[in-house]
């Protein structure tokens, strides 16, 4: 069984709805707050809820022939990718932040069709040996625990 792309309309109601929705909530995690400092979390709400409830009306007001088309090409690529972060988010928990980064970064564009992976793995290389560079080495600030602290011990 193949993969069916929610259509543009459905996505666009369903995400209208979940702004509605999130706004809701929000407002009423800010009663919470004490005296006046629920007052701009709120304000935002209320905007949030306002866009939301906007959006809802003119999707479902206009219906354009655009509308019944997919939203991906590709569904079963934007699932695994989507799966390939939360497993990312969740392995960062356990295994540290740079082996998470390095798979994640190469892993994704692959999964999504491209398919150079000498490129990919010397842009996430690189990109990572910026961040730590930057954030361990000159600003001297940490980053989550690694399975490769012991490697990078060297370089505080």
């Amino acid at each position: 069984m193949a993969l069916r792309s929610v259509s543009r309309r459905h996505a666009e109601l369903g995400f209208a709805v979940a702004l509605v929705a999130a706004a809701g909530f929000l407002f009423l995690q800010a009663a919470d707050y004490p005296g006046v400092t629920g007052s701009y979390p709120r304000t935002l709400s209320i905007l949030l809820g306002i866009g939301g409830l906007l959006m809802l009306v003119r999707t479902l007001r206009q219906h354009n022939p655009d509308d019944e088309q997919p939203l991906f090409e590709r569904p079963g690529r934007v699932y695994l990718g989507a799966a390939a972060v939360l497993l990312y988010i969740a392995a960062v928990s356990y295994i540290g932040y740079l082996i998470p980064s390095l798979v994640l970064g190469i892993a994704v564009p692959y999964a999504l069709g491209y398919r150079n992976m000498r490129h990919s793995a010397l842009v996430v290389t690189a990109t990572l040996a910026f961040i730590v560079l930057v954030f361990v080495v000159a600003l001297q600030r940490p980053i989550p625990r690694d399975l490769l602290d012991p490697l990078l011990a060297v370089l505080r």
